[in-house]
């Protein structure tokens, strides 16, 4: 073999190597992957990773349309998703049935909101044992 073909086989192989070290985890959504909710520990990423998603999966996808569908504020959603704004459990509770989740996930996912939107401390840790059942 000659000195060129194995420098380009060695570039090869480094580069296929370069490219599984950049990949993302599997937590945060691809072009082909649907967010895993149970990689997750705050509600507003995984919102975020799953807008990302549906962004990508559905052609005319937007947060705006979302919020319309669900009956939330065009106004308030965007600023939940940048932390502006809690959400609040009544607004949780519109939203829920849009993300198209499992009865498992949207326990997940309230326990994750629980998590994140309460002080009171015996709280937060219940809501760490739920999800810790999903582990």
């Amino acid at each position: 073999m000659s000195t060129g073909k194995k420098r380009n086989i060695q570039k090869s192989s480094q580069q296929k190597e370069g490219a599984s070290r950049n990949e993302a985890p599997s937590s945060i959504s691809s072009s082909k992957n649907k967010p895993n909710i149970f990689h997750f520990h705050d509600y507003i990423k995984f919102l975020n990773a799953w807008v990302s998603y549906q962004k990508k999966q559905k052609k005319g996808f937007s947060v705006r349309k979302l919020a319309v569908t669900a009956g939330i504020s065009t106004g308030y959603l965007p600023m939940v998703l940048a932390k502006q704004r809690p959400l609040s459990n009544e607004m949780l509770n519109k939203l829920l049935p849009h993300l198209h989740l499992t009865k498992s996930e949207q326990h997940f996912f309230r326990s994750m909101h629980t998590l994140g939107t309460t002080s009171q401390q015996d709280v937060r840790i219940e809501s760490i044992r739920q999800m810790k059942r999903f582990a």
